[in-house]
């Protein structure tokens, strides 16, 4: 919210009206439940898109044609391990899998409907990547920093990424609820309850924004996510555990290729997080 007209003033108070939202919206049995306000992420995220890149292409006369964009992350293993694990983190749908499949009305169509979004997602994320970074070759940190600080189009454009990250934010914040819930009551023998559904989220989503406003640099908080964890679960178990649960089964050609991946896996999982701690440190 700050540099928008619905900004209180102060950053934290900021963070906190944004994080109640989300938790609001979080509070719902499961992922269906947000099925329409996912959509409307989405609509709104193409105008913000479409409205960025109407301006880059008015603001592109005066740009100076000496400015080079690179494709390739930079800072050689450093810039592609803070790459992998902001990749990882945005696709990593493996931890969240079971979350679809309960909320799916044609829960055996999972693979293939996931098929299909990450391959309009990935396709979707190089063509506007690209084709913003060609309208705006001197960014150095996010896009909007880009953008005038004041005017119509940029508070349009901030206004626009707070309704994006509201509507999509309570997808991440569900399942990791649910988790958390289902441990509580295993634990403590607690029975399920609105009230405790409540209170998890709202603690979620608070301290997550607690994280984000004190931690500088909080990209390369979720890039180490993205290496550490979600490269983990998303890229080691699934080939290793196949390999263990079909090794009798499938042929030898099989098995090696479940063993290439997660040797795979485990090399880029510890080397990105590696480099990426150490650049959380510095």
């Amino acid at each position: 919210l700050r540099e928008t007209p619905l900004t209180t003033g102060s950053k934290a108070f900021d963070a906190i009206v944004v994080a109640v939202t989300i938790g609001t919206l979080s509070i719902v049995p499961d992922m269906g439940h947000l099925a329409k306000a996912s959509a409307a992420g989405l609509v709104v995220l193409a105008f913000t898109f479409l409205i960025i890149m109407i301006y880059g292409l008015q603001q592109l006369p005066i740009l100076s044609t000496e400015e080079e964009y690179n494709l390739l992350p930079l800072n050689g293993i450093s810039g592609i391990s803070h790459w992998f694990g902001c990749v990882a983190f945005g696709f990593g749908v493996v931890p969240l899998t079971y979350n679809y499949y309960d909320s799916m009305a044609r829960p055996q169509e999972m693979v293939q409907a996931t098929s299909i979004a990450l391959f309009l997602v990935a396709l979707g994320y190089i063509m506007i990547g690209s084709g913003l970074l060609i309208l705006y070759p001197s960014i150095d940190t996010d896009l909007l920093e880009a953008l005038p600080k004041s005017g119509p189009v940029p508070a349009t454009v901030r206004l626009s990424m707070v309704v994006v990250i509201i509507a999509s934010s309570p997808l991440l914040v569900l399942p990791c609820g649910e988790l958390i819930e289902g441990k509580l009551h295993k634990w403590f023998h607690l029975e399920p309850s609105r009230v405790a559904r409540i209170i998890t989220r709202m603690s979620i989503c608070l301290v997550c924004t607690i994280i984000s406003v004190v931690v500088p640099g909080f990209v390369y908080v979720l890039s180490f996510v993205g290496c550490f964890s979600v490269a983990t679960v998303s890229f080691i178990f699934p080939p290793l555990l196949h390999l263990c649960l079909a090794s009798r089964t499938q042929n030898f050609a099989n098995s090696c290729i479940d063993a290439g991946f997660t040797f795979w896996g485990v090399i880029a999982t510890v080397i990105s997080t590696t480099c990426t701690f150490k650049q959380l440190l510095k």
